[in-house]
């Protein structure tokens, strides 16, 4: 659940979210969704910046905690 939540958070969509978890390809419906290429690519895109936003609250954290 808290996976699911983090990347909600982050605005992923259902195709980015199943891609992540390495689903996707048993729900991709290529009549009606984004090409696999292109959904993968958004998920690198908005981990990245997912991971970069959870280091700078933990850094941020630290530097309250260390008082």
């Amino acid at each position: 659940m808290s996976d699911f939540l983090r990347k909600f958070g982050a605005g992923f969509d259902d195709n980015e979210w199943l891609a992540s978890i390495g689903v996707l390809d048993a729900f991709h419906d290529p009549a009606i969704d984004p090409p696999v290429e292109r959904i993968k690519a958004s998920v690198a895109e908005k981990t990245q910046r997912m991971v970069a936003e959870e280091t700078a609250w933990e850094a941020a954290f630290a530097g309250t905690s260390a008082g």
